[in-house]
């Protein structure tokens, strides 16, 4: 832990990446003491004034926010990070899920979302799916349009429909479309 902390020097956007990093620890709604360990080491080598119970006491805490950290992961990216700190990020997603002996499905799950984000920010993938809902009705199309304020019907193959997500894992996205 300590060699990855000092080798991921300090980045501009530490918050938000100790932000993700929390989102990630709870995912299985338990935050291991190895995991807060983890956290707080790289919150420590940084010289950020942080601590995970903050994170809980702002809300983080009832684990299972994919879609919350799915925003939180694009957001990090929006900041334009160097590729090689998005690399060492992805190496300590990896270490943290696996700190507890225990991976969860959703911490897989969130895992091979997140790689892939880190994968096409990178260049590295191109595959993707997208999350589609195809109204059957007036009614349907009404509420689409207040479930997803600003979608816009697309023609696909004969019909109308809403593209509402591109997501870079299958699994992910389809948990996503079952939300729907």
């Amino acid at each position: 832990v300590g060699y990855l902390a000092r080798s991921f020097f300090r980045p501009s956007g530490a918050h938000r990446i100790l932000e993700i990093l929390g989102k990630v620890a709870l995912l299985d709604d338990t935050l291991d003491e190895r995991e807060r360990g983890f956290i707080q080491s790289f919150a420590d080598s940084w010289g950020v004034d942080f601590s995970v119970d903050d994170l809980l006491a702002g809300g983080a805490a009832g684990g299972r926010d994919l879609v919350g950290l799915q925003q939180s992961v694009a957001g990090y990216l929006t900041s334009s990070p160097p590729d090689e700190q998005v690399r060492q990020l992805g190496d300590v997603l990896q270490a943290l899920v696996s700190i507890d002996d225990d991976v969860s499905e959703d911490e897989a799950l969130m895992i091979t979302e997140i790689q892939g984000m880190f994968d096409a920010y990178l260049g590295e993938s191109t595959a993707s799916w997208a999350v589609v809902l195809v109204p059957q009705s007036d009614d349907q199309e009404r509420a689409i349009q207040a479930l997803v304020p600003g979608a816009r019907p697309t023609d696909m193959r004969g019909g109308r429909a809403y593209l509402v997500g591109q997501h870079h894992s299958r699994d992910y996205a389809e948990v996503v479309g079952r939300g729907y």
